[in-house]
């Protein structure tokens, strides 16, 4: 392991040491065109390549996947923007590490049912789980579940983004709807049955970096029915953390890979280490703009973002070089 990541996430070289289930989360990944990038065509792993090591050194890695991939489909009529993604383009995810992702967000149904339901066949071809959307409101609000050391991990997606012609009903093919009860229902579910719950939500506002209101009662609601971890996207920068009831909150990771030119985005990863008695929360802040990244993004080593993190957030977290660090003890299960 080379200096960069132990510096990252913090690892000793003491190879005695009980190993911890890593699980690693990133914002929005926007493929769509990436094809068309002279650098991915000349290395279908570009988009990742500043992110590898990070990948490689989870047992499980996510991110919110922005847009549909297939051939099939028609473009939403009256939205300024709609995407579909290449097919091939998901098989250089997988190749890269990722494990799932989550699916629900405002661009998930831009060409209707056919390239949801043809995005889903290529995940589950290349055996990457999913969640969030699916071909009626019951498939959505279904969790994926990681089995990784002897410990089960449920991720659940949830959409509180529009257009709400998006959200899946029992008849309807689309994204899982954020609702209180839902939410409180779908966790409570597997509460007793795994070992570790997460809450992965697409809300807040574009280029906002504070949250809304509803984004702190949803992510309250989600912790006070037995979740372990709240994650959040959509806004393409990032927003603070928050610790709730001794859990903690990530309201925005902004922007991961995403074919955009532009250059307010901001973004971040976390990797929460499962441990026998605690959680280690590592923020490794990213360079995501085009003008420094050029869709491949890569560890903010400046410490400036981590401060602007640290400003935006309600709980101080340990900072170690350019990435934070939030120890937390675990709960005996609920």
């Amino acid at each position: 392991m080379n200096i960069l990541l132990t510096l990252i996430i913090g690892l000793t070289a003491d190879s005695s040491a009980i190993r911890p289930t890593r699980i690693l989360f990133f914002g929005d990944l926007m493929m769509a065109g990436m094809d068309k990038v002279a650098s991915v065509r000349e290395d279908s792993l570009f988009p990742f390549r500043g992110t590898m090591e990070l990948i490689d050194s989870a047992d499980v890695a996510i991110a919110n996947l922005e847009c549909p991939f297939g051939t099939k489909g028609i473009p939403v009529e009256g939205k300024e923007f709609t995407f579909l993604a290449s097919p091939r383009l998901l098989g250089f995810a997988k190749a890269a590490g990722f494990d799932g992702f989550g699916l629900a967000n405002n661009h998930i149904m831009d060409f209707g049912p056919e390239a949801l339901e043809q995005t889903l066949s290529i995940l589950d071809s290349l055996g990457l789980k999913h969640c969030g959307a699916g071909m009626n409101l019951r498939e959505a609000r279904r969790p994926m579940i990681f089995d990784v050391n002897g410990r089960k991990i449920a991720v659940f997606a949830y959409s509180n983004t529009y257009p709400q012609e998006y959200w899946a009903t029992s008849r309807r093919p689309g994204t899982a709807y954020g609702s209180e009860s839902y939410i409180a229902k779908d966790i409570k579910s597997v509460r007793d049955s795994v070992d570790f719950v997460v809450a992965f939500f697409h809300w807040g506002a574009e280029r906002l970096d504070t949250p809304k209101t509803y984004q702190r009662r949803l992510a309250h609601r989600a912790i006070d029915s037995g979740a372990d971890l709240v994650i959040g996207s959509h806004p393409h920068v990032v927003q603070g953390v928050e610790i709730y009831k001794g859990k903690p909150i990530f309201y925005s990771l902004g922007n991961y890979a995403f074919r955009s030119r532009t250059n307010s985005a901001s973004g971040m990863a976390v990797m929460a280490e499962l441990w026998g008695d605690s959680t280690v929360y590592h923020i490794i802040p990213l360079e995501v703009r085009y003008r420094k990244a050029f869709y491949s993004p890569y560890p903010d080593t400046t410490g400036k973002l981590l401060q602007h993190i640290q400003e935006l957030s309600s709980c101080n977290f340990e900072k170690s070089g350019f990435t934070g660090r939030i120890k937390l003890p675990r709960e005996e299960q609920h």
